[in-house]
């Protein structure tokens, strides 16, 4: 296949990843108003709860092996990629199993621990040991530019998933039990499908050698993935805890509400990698630093119009007793633009393989955030897990900056890829400007007013957005898959 023909594929295979990613974003947030009327508020709270163990028990039981290593496997070992993917599914069947052994040895102490019933515990693990199944096949499709399956498959369980729960929730008298085997039913059963083509494909599920370049490359990451989900998720879990989990249940729609923008994060940051690496590599530096400041604007903007509309979006997503949580949404939101500037970072470091440091400022955020929460919730309430999290989130990025300098003196002095201060000073006015909407709440005619004014503004540089747009398409279409 030739150079253009392998751009044309990989530029639509990345539309149809981009439309899923957005169209499974919308399905989850139609679900949101759902489950918060079904559910009371405890419930809904547990619930959460649930959620965010499970992606923190998700790195200890699976070692993540679906994500880098999975693709840097599939181009070391090109000639044998079925036999990779079946060796990795192995290797999370037996730590797996060995989790589950774990649980049945002692229920009641995992139960204590995560403050979930027992019955719950068991769920959460056999998810885990479910998930990968999809995550394997669909990384090696994606990989090779197999879109239609992916996607076909991905809005299959989007779909089938509340058609199938939001009955069961509504007939049963255990809501929250019948939400989550549902869920976790439907999964199995969609899941049936990618294991039997890998399985199909290739039975070698035990490979010392891809078990130990797997473990080799994956298990020093352990720790900054874990750090980075645990900054992410911790959060709920403390609220619940601290505050009891009708809060937490406040809190999490708050937060989806908050991260509603981060379609485009996502919709880009996989191709953010491989267009830096190229560009770092052809030594091509100036290139870098107007998409990044122009990509930071454009999410940082959207980011602010969603606050000005924050107790509209509320009142869609949750009855009026979930309305407190319109103050939270802010800080969530100028989140995603420091996701974005986290990328942007870290990327550099991926580049020169300083990863130790990745691990060791990841760590970092992750415990600043759970001693601020362990100070400030008893203090001021759950709004105050919002603003933390705004806090570690800077603190991450200012920290990745110094590492990201300290990289590049070690290994190319001299290089220049951002313009700091600007960075900064794009950085700190959104988030300053995200933070202040909360204080407009109560007069509606100054939200709507900034509204216009934020229109005209759209209006008068709408040929910068357009062209800032087609830019990040360009190299979405170039980059996503190398």
């Amino acid at each position: 296949m030739s150079t253009d023909e392998t751009t044309a594929k990989a530029a639509k295979a990345s539309l149809w990843f981009a439309i899923c990613s957005i169209a499974q974003k919308c399905i989850g947030l139609i679900v949101i108003p759902i489950y918060t009327r079904l559910l009371s508020e405890p419930e809904y709270g547990d619930y959460v709860v649930f959620q965010s163990w499970t992606e923190i028990a998700a790195i200890l039981i699976t070692l993540n092996l679906g994500s880098y290593v999975f693709f840097n496997g599939m181009m070391k070992y090109e000639d044998d990629q079925d036999g990779f993917a079946a060796s990795m599914l192995g290797l999370t069947g037996v730590t797996g199993l060995l989790w589950l052994g774990a649980f049945f040895a002692a229920p009641s102490f995992w139960s204590k621990l995560l403050g979930l019933a027992a019955p719950y515990v068991f769920l959460l693990v056999l998810r885990c040991i479910i998930s990968p199944c999809y995550s394997y096949w669909s990384a090696k499709l994606r990989y090779e530019f197999q879109f239609k399956p992916v996607v076909a498959l991905t809005l299959l369980l989007t779909i089938a998933t509340p058609v199938i729960s939001i009955p069961a929730i509504w007939f049963s008298t255990d809501k929250l039990a019948a939400a989550l085997v549902a869920q976790v039913a439907v999964m199995a059963v969609v899941y049936l499908v990618p294991l039997v083509s890998i399985v199909s494909k290739s039975r070698k599920f035990f490979c010392v050698a891809y078990w130990r370049y797997a473990l080799r490359f994956n298990l020093p990451l352990i720790p900054h993935l874990l750090s980075t989900v645990v900054l992410q998720q911790c959060d709920r879990i403390m609220i619940a805890d601290l505050c009891g989990a009708a809060y937490a249940a406040i809190y999490n729609v708050a937060y989806s509400a908050g991260l509603a923008m981060s379609f485009i994060h996502s919709a880009i940051v996989q191709a953010l990698t491989p267009w830096m690496y190229q560009l770092i590599k052809e030594k091509q530096y100036g290139k870098v630093q107007p998409v990044a400041a122009s990509l930071l604007i454009l999410i940082g903007g959207a980011s602010f119009l969603l606050t000005l509309f924050a107790p509209e979006v509320m009142a869609v997503l949750a009855p009026s007793s979930y309305q407190e949580g319109i103050y939270a949404i802010p800080p969530v939101a100028a989140c995603v633009m420091l996701m974005t500037a986290f990328n942007l970072f870290v990327t550099v470091e991926y580049f020169y393989e300083e990863t130790l440091w990745v691990m060791f400022a990841s760590i970092a955020a992750a415990v600043l955030n759970v001693l601020l929460n362990l100070w400030l919730l008893p203090m001021f309430g759950f709004i105050a897990a919002s603003y933390t999290t705004m806090f570690c989130y800077f603190a991450l990025v200012f920290g990745h900056y110094l590492l990201m300098c300290r990289a590049i003196r070690r290994h190319n002095p001299g290089m220049v890829l951002f313009n700091a201060p600007r960075i900064f000073c794009i950085v700190l006015a959104f988030m300053a400007a995200t933070a202040a909407c909360s204080v407009i709440y109560p007069y509606p005619w100054v939200r709507y007013a900034l509204v216009v004014m934020f229109a005209a503004a759209v209006c008068f540089k709408r040929a910068w957005i357009v062209g800032t747009i087609k830019s990040i398409l360009q190299i979405k279409g170039r980059w996503s898959y190398g």
